[in-house]
């Protein structure tokens, strides 16, 4: 009984949510990226970036927690988590800071580097996936619809089953060379799955 309580719940964490969460990420570092235009201002731009991502990693944490059952309300830890992740990110964004002092950045060049980072939000929810999880379920590495998958995401799929704490990496990480284009998801011995990426 229990278990199917629990199966009930995590179906109401859907692949749309985390969908919301993606699209309203890439819609702040699109603002972001037009006010620097307006303004000129890296360090602003900065700031805006970092406190659209600490969000949309909050949130994907929540996701991620709820979808393997922990259905707790938000909570202070879902933002520690975050943060904790979002510091793994600070030296890309200050050398992506340091590149726009520099001197003259195309803004397609500009707005691609920016939205670039929305593709991490999907892996932070897997992640949070994964450990919410009991430690005895098994994860299978599933591979994506990509044609020309990178030479990591096969030799992943090949090896499974993983135990949470074997895991190489999770999907959308950017562990593996494809980064953000990864298409592939895990599918826990439960038949519960993590995110993909759609957007």
């Amino acid at each position: 009984m229990k278990r199917l309580i629990t199966r009930r719940l995590i179906a109401a964490v859907t692949q749309e949510d985390l969908d919301r969460v993606l699209y309203r990420t890439r819609n702040r570092l699109n603002e972001a990226v037009e006010a620097y235009l307006r303004e000129g201002d890296e360090r602003a731009f900065g700031g805006r970036v970092l406190e659209a991502l600490e969000d949309g990693y909050t949130k994907a944490v929540y996701l991620g927690r709820h979808r393997a059952g922990d259905i707790a309300p938000p909570e202070n830890d879902d933002r520690l988590f975050a943060q904790y992740t979002l510091r793994e990110q600070t030296p890309y964004l200050e050398g992506f800071i340091s590149d726009l002092s520099d001197g003259d950045y195309p803004e397609a060049k500009l707005r691609n580097r920016a939205l670039s980072y929305v593709g991490r939000v999907l892996g932070v929810a897997n992640e949070a996936f994964v450990l919410a999880s009991d430690s005895d379920e098994l994860f299978y590495w599933i591979l994506g619809g990509n044609e020309n998958n990178c030479g990591e995401c096969p030799d992943r799929a090949k090896r499974s089953p993983y135990r949470k704490n074997e895991l190489p990496g999770f999907p959308g990480d950017c562990s593996t060379k494809c980064l953000m284009n990864c298409k592939c998801h895990l599918v826990r011995s439960d038949g519960v799955s993590s995110f993909r990426t759609t957007v």
